[in-house]
């Protein structure tokens, strides 16, 4: 038994059953009183074909995984799909490692092929994700009517009441992209992009009339938890020789939990691609600018910034007009810090520190950044 356009399989050596009845009335095949359960999955319902497959299904019971329980409707009608999704649970993992790096891109029209349109309306009492993560009060709303970039519309809420909505939609020839998240910490965990940020209010904008999609995340009031990356910044000595972080500032920088007051980033994301420029983060104890390209075609990051300790009183050089271009680095930058480049695969890329970074001025610090 296998679903391949939603990532769904029965696991080989599963024991599993099916029973129905089957009539042909015309050129239609009904099965009727269908019956389909495994170990954690099954369904009930019936299903009519035609010669052109699939015409008509009504499912309930519905179960992927040990404790799922939703309805499927599906009709088709002028050569198009309507799908209608209702239940109380959804283990949503299977969808998320299937459709997860589906990201918004610039892409072909994403249309579901063979001239047919589709269009989904789900709604989630629960759905479970990654890392323990549950969203409550999920609507998903997709329309691909095959001749432009799909609509997608997607809201929930955590838990803790912290809501979450996605719009990706297309109008007078300008398509934009909309993402925000009172939590984006408890989603990037539920879709299991990242599991270290505690918090934060963020906002993607996005928008494109051809080619990539372009605009600006900011994310508001976050904390990164026991980020061992942070931590090798701080503690470690890049070559062996030269001081650490901590050793040059003669004192222990915590980044234990480095908490971050803003952050913000100019991102370009195309059908296999994300890069940001101009990103900075800030907090009271640290900070970072940073850009490059989050993910390309082959799945890797290349990220090159500078990290800086004491943000807070660092960034005082950097307003300060010509100061700040000599003994800073500009608006956003700072006094001490070092360089830093994230490469290599984008889920666990490796981080390398420039030694000769370390308390350099920033108008030389700039000089040593990795490019």
């Amino acid at each position: 038994l296998n679903l391949p356009w939603i990532g769904w399989a029965k696991a080989k050596g599963v024991a599993a059953s099916a029973d129905f009845t089957m009539a042909r009335k015309g050129a239609k095949t009904e099965l009727a009183d269908l019956e389909i359960s495994g170990k954690g999955f099954g369904a009930a319902g019936s299903l009519t074909v035609d010669d052109d497959g699939l015409a008509k299904a009504r499912l309930t019971g519905v179960a992927f995984n040990p404790g799922d329980n939703i309805s499927v409707a599906i009709d088709r009608s002028r050569g198009g799909y309507a799908i209608d999704v209702k239940g109380d649970r959804l283990d949503a993992r299977f969808l998320i490692d299937e459709f997860g790096s589906a990201l918004p891109g610039s892409g072909a029209s994403g249309s579901s092929g063979g001239g047919s349109s589709v269009k989904v309306d789900a709604e989630i009492a629960e759905a479970a994700g990654f890392h323990g993560e549950v969203l409550t009060g999920l609507r998903f709303a997709y329309a691909d009517s095959t001749s432009q970039v799909p609509g997608i519309r997607i809201s929930a809420t955590t838990p803790q009441g912290a809501r979450a909505t996605l719009v990706d939609a297309s109008a007078g020839g300008t398509r934009k992209v909309e993402v925000k998240a009172d939590d984006a910490g408890a989603v990037l965990r539920f879709l299991d992009v990242y599991d270290k940020v505690d918090g934060g209010r963020a906002a993607l904008s996005l928008a494109s009339s051809s080619g990539p999609l372009a605009g600006r995340l900011e994310i508001l009031d976050f904390a990164l938890i026991d980020e061992a990356r942070l931590q090798s910044m701080v503690a470690s000595s890049p070559d062996g020789r030269e001081r650490s972080l901590n050793e040059a500032l003669r004192r222990d920088v915590d980044v234990s939990r480095a908490r971050f007051t803003r952050g913000s980033a100019r991102v370009e994301m195309g059908a296999d691609y994300m890069r940001i420029e101009d990103g900075v983060v800030s907090g009271p104890s640290v900070g970072s600018t940073f850009a490059g390209t989050v993910f390309d075609a082959d799945g890797n990051m290349s990220i090159s910034g500078t990290f800086l300790p004491a943000y807070g009183i660092n960034r005082i050089f950097g307003e300060i007009p010509l100061l700040g271009q000599v003994l800073g680095n500009g608006r956003g930058g700072g006094l001490l810090g070092v360089t830093y480049k994230l490469s290599g695969p984008a889920k666990s890329p490796t981080l390398q520190v420039n030694p000769l970074s370390i308390v350099a001025p920033g108008i030389f610090r700039s000089i040593f950044e990795y490019r």
